[in-house]
């Protein structure tokens, strides 16, 4: 539930009492953000085109990793 709302992996692993960063709760949870926002996509439109007919977006970082 927290991953779905959006809460970082940092303060859920906090909140559990882990001391990897968040590294664990990514791992076993990192899937749900994905799928969520997908659902959520979907149910969006704009204008006439629905946002499920748009392509993927992608994060390209730049040379310095932000």
């Amino acid at each position: 539930m927290c991953v779905m709302a959006g809460i970082d992996f940092m303060t859920i692993a906090a909140w559990l009492g882990h001391k990897d960063g968040g590294i664990l709760v990514g791992k076993v949870y990192g899937h749900l953000i994905d799928e969520h926002r997908q659902k959520m996509a979907a149910k969006l439109t704009i204008g006439l085109a629905s946002v499920r007919d748009a392509p993927p977006l992608e994060v390209v970082l730049n040379s310095s990793g932000t």
